[in-house]
């Protein structure tokens, strides 16, 4: 293993704010995990994609 690219991702403004849990877990844990398989296999590059939810337009 090379890379990891992370295309996943919970996005929507407005669920987030009324079922925060489900966002953290996908978007903060999820992350936490891809990082650790990162460090754990010693990758110089991760990639994550995101929305323009997150970059604006």
């Amino acid at each position: 293993m090379d890379v990891i690219v992370n295309f996943a991702a919970a996005s929507h403004i407005a669920p987030s704010i009324t079922e925060p849990d489900i966002f953290i877990k996908s978007n903060v844990l999820g992350i936490q995990i891809f990082l650790g398989i990162a460090k754990a296999n010693n990758l110089k590059k991760y990639l994550k994609v995101s929305t323009d939810e997150v970059y604006d337009s």
